[in-house]
């Protein structure tokens, strides 16, 4: 945003909170400007060119070290390779691990023939998972989270 600039954390949070103030927000809920622990902040303002929103206002994303990854419609191939969607960078991710499929308002796991397993709840996945809301997921030594919420706020799986 402001290249060749030093910008301290401090003075960062201070510049969002302002920012916040001044168009009426607290900071929790939904907002305009919205905090990713770990990470920073994002703003709610979808570019002309961002690509169509998730049917009846849902909103799928993984959690993992600190990131949230926002998953559109479609499939997306978890994985080491550079071509992965998600890449995972460890010896205990296989290259091609697993892909999770966005489709009408549901979501599914499926294990690619990974070497170490990729697992839902607990339990190793054999055939594809329907995912829902606040699931872990194990991939090789990633643990990620996986969120759904309709566009209401609720945390239920559609379908």
């Amino acid at each position: 945003m402001w290249p060749s600039t030093f910008v301290s954390e401090a003075t960062l949070a201070s510049v969002i909170a302002e920012l916040r103030e001044a168009l009426g927000e607290r900071g929790r809920g939904p907002g305009l400007i919205r905090t990713v622990h770990g990470f920073g902040y994002a703003c709610a303002v979808e570019s002309p060119d961002a690509p169509p929103a998730e049917p009846a206002g849902t909103a799928v994303w993984v959690v993992f070290n600190g990131r949230e990854l926002r998953l559109q419609e479609g499939e997306h191939l978890f994985g080491r390779s550079a071509g992965a969607d998600v890449r995972l960078s460890s010896p205990s991710v296989s290259q091609r691990h697993a892909k999770v499929v966005i489709a009408g308002g549901t979501a599914t796991l499926e294990d690619l023939d990974s070497k170490n397993g990729s697992f839902v709840r607990g339990r190793m996945v054999r055939e594809p998972v329907r995912l829902e809301d606040g699931d872990l997921i194990r991939l090789g030594g990633f643990e990620l989270v996986f969120r759904m919420v309709t566009g209401n706020g609720s945390t239920e799986t559609l379908g």
